[in-house]
């Protein structure tokens, strides 16, 4: 009961035959604008009042990117067109928090300007990490949620923010629970944590490790 399977595919497929910008060109994951659209669906069945792309975000551009197509395979992926890179912002005010033990934590940039040239998909909450990283955002919510994922999550992330209290990120590759102190399942109750947004690549699908072995044993 009440969990809900969505497929990107589907989901973007209208958009992409539109032509619309939704997943880059030099790099394996969706744009923000792409995000924008899977956490539409996501956060309307889980029964959230929408934010606006436009209305809601600082969004700026950011020309030239190349990402990890054209990195791994430079000579294969030259002649393509590069990215645009979009920076979005939350207009309210939000603090993203990395758990450096138990019961505390550090601030990192929410948006990390200085990501290296060859990797500047890690402008996005400073690509993926842990031990356990969340948003604090400065609204009305009360609700805290959990987003379990992979880089395909950083973007996102962002959108939750008009939803939630708290955002709170999770990337079984890299928790570690000597540094957090919780187990996951404890870390879902000492934040009254009560809806989870499960968001991840293909390679990191129900049938990998990532969720089955990596996710689960460490509940």
């Amino acid at each position: 009961d009440n969990v809900f399977a969505f497929d990107s595919c589907q989901i973007l497929s209208g958009a992409i035959e539109k032509g619309e910008y939704v997943s880059f060109r030099t790099d394996n994951h969706w744009t923000p604008y792409g995000a924008y659209l899977i956490y539409q669906e996501m956060a309307a069945q889980a029964g959230k009042e929408l934010c606006s792309y436009t209305d809601d975000f600082t969004l700026t551009q950011e020309e030239g990117f190349r990402g990890t197509y054209h990195r791994d395979n430079p000579s294969a992926y030259w002649g393509v067109e590069a990215d645009t890179l979009v920076h979005v912002m939350p207009k309210i005010g939000v603090e993203y928090r990395q758990i450096t033990g138990k019961d505390t934590y550090t601030t990192l940039p929410f948006l990390k300007e200085d990501a290296i040239a060859n990797d500047r998909y890690t402008v996005y909450l400073g690509g993926p990490g842990g031990p356990w990283r969340y948003v604090e955002c400065d609204n009305e919510e009360s609700e805290n949620c959990l987003v379990i994922t992979d880089s395909f999550g950083l973007t996102v992330i962002p959108y939750l923010t008009s939803n939630y209290k708290q955002v709170h990120y999770y990337d079984a590759r890299y928790y570690d629970h000597s540094t957090v102190g919780y187990t996951v399942a404890e870390m879902i109750e000492k934040y009254d944590i009560r809806d989870i947004y499960v968001v991840v690549g293909d390679l990191h699908c129900f049938e990998s490790s990532f969720l089955i072995t990596n996710a689960n044993k460490q509940l």
